[in-house]
């Protein structure tokens, strides 16, 4: 009788330690089905800080040195796509939207790294950045244009810009 109750009782042990075990940020919020509620309102470019820390987390590389508010990011909710500009800087990069909870975008790059931007209703969906594992926050912005080209060639005279850039190009629009 212990030979049978033995083999089930690993079983069971093993199947809740596999249920147990703590999910990623990307596997805690990845959705294949969610909605933007805020499509409408958020089909826009908005001008936003943080530009370095964007372009570390999406892991593109290049030193740079940028003033004012320097970087640009366009929310496509319909394709849920988020594409960033830097004024000065050639081309365009984009990340995946892969939920959208409670007026917070949770955002993945290829190495399933997550990210979360806090959208702010009440102050015309202004937002800030955060790293979902450290709680750093990486940026902050607000509305700027409606489209991302408009909103890059507005800061190309205001920034300072150095260095080496590797980013790829791509649509602007």
């Amino acid at each position: 009788m212990g030979f049978i109750i033995k083999p089930i009782v690993l079983l069971l042990l093993a199947c809740i330690n596999i249920s147990c075990k703590e999910k990623t940020p990307y596997e805690k919020y990845y959705s294949d089905n969610f909605i933007i509620s805020d499509a409408k309102e958020l089909n826009t470019a908005f001008a936003f800080t943080g530009g370095g820390n964007i372009i570390s987390y999406a892991h593109q590389s290049g030193k740079f040195k940028q003033t004012y508010l320097q970087s640009c990011l366009y929310i496509d909710p319909y394709k849920k796509i988020l594409t960033f500009s830097f004024a000065k800087i050639p081309g365009t990069f984009n990340l995946k939207i892969i939920n959208y909870i409670d007026d917070n975008l949770y955002i993945a790059n290829d190495q399933k790294e997550v990210i979360e931007i806090k959208l702010d209703k009440p102050q015309g969906y202004a937002f800030k950045i955060f790293d979902i594992n450290s709680g750093r926050r990486l940026g902050m912005g607000a509305p700027a244009t409606k489209t991302l080209q408009e909103c890059k060639e507005s800061y190309e005279d205001a920034l300072d810009v150095e260095g080496n850039y590797s980013v790829p190009r791509g649509p602007t629009d």
